[in-house]
């Protein structure tokens, strides 16, 4: 017997495809600061190395600690028309596959709630502990170091998918709840940690979205192609009996 599903309206679809366009033009202008800047000297609080960021045009450079950016920038028009180019168009194709992509959130939806409900196992407490204690001891070494910092960046998202993912029997939209406040932690570390080194809060705030944004737009690409590769079955049969 088919299970009801919660559909959802070819508009609602079109408007996930269009905010998953925006992350995508968000990680290409995230990746393309590691392509136009010198390192990341700029991002630990060294003035002196230049830095720019823009995609597929350059719009914003610093150097010397003089940042030059403006909407009356000749780049910023096209990649604004870019960026809402690519946004329709993933739009365009949520909408058209809603049919399918209802019935894969339909079946993950009922694996979890047919599996265990909620519960912290002994295995899981003793991993949450130890990660707890690692970056505790961590933190309080290397407060004033820029390794400190450079360790938010790079390892930031990994720390809060591990932690999310923790708990058995969650559905997917509670683990994504517990990421919100986590986020939010380690963002106000990383201020903390930055400002004990002398770096500007826009800085550290730049340095966030670079390092985070590519993260998490591919960890969000492999859980998508993961439950794809799960339930190819039920998204080209249409049975989610």
């Amino acid at each position: 017997m088919a299970k009801s599903l919660g559909i959802s309206s070819r508009w609602m679809w079109f408007l996930r495809g269009f905010f998953v366009g925006v992350l995508v033009n968000g990680t290409c202008n995230a990746v393309s600061y590691f392509v136009r800047s010198q390192g990341w000297g700029a991002l630990l609080g060294d003035d002196a190395q230049p830095a720019a960021i823009g995609f597929p045009l350059q719009v914003w450079h610093s150097h010397h600690n003089q940042h030059v950016y403006s909407f009356e920038n000749p780049a910023f028009l096209p990649n604004l028309v870019f960026s809402l180019s690519v946004s329709l168009v993933c739009g365009i194709t949520a909408a058209y596959l809603a049919a399918p992509l209802d019935r894969l959130i339909a079946t993950f939806d009922g694996d979890v709630q047919e599996g265990e409900r909620f519960q912290f196992s002994l295995r899981g407490m003793l991993l949450f502990t130890l990660v707890a204690a690692v970056a505790s001891m961590v933190a309080r070494g290397l407060a004033s170091s820029p390794y400190a910092l450079g360790a938010i960046y790079l390892l930031g998202p990994v720390s809060l998918v591990v932690l999310a993912m923790l708990p058995r029997g969650l559905r997917w939209q509670q683990r994504v709840v517990i990421l919100g406040p986590g986020s939010l932690l380690l963002i106000i570390l990383a201020v903390v940690v930055g400002l004990t080194l002398d770096v500007d809060v826009e800085k550290i705030l730049l340095g966030i979205y670079v390092c985070w944004t590519p993260q998490s737009f591919l960890a969000a690409v492999a859980l998508t192609l993961g439950l794809v590769v799960y339930h190819r079955r039920v998204l080209v049969s249409g049975d989610t009996t």
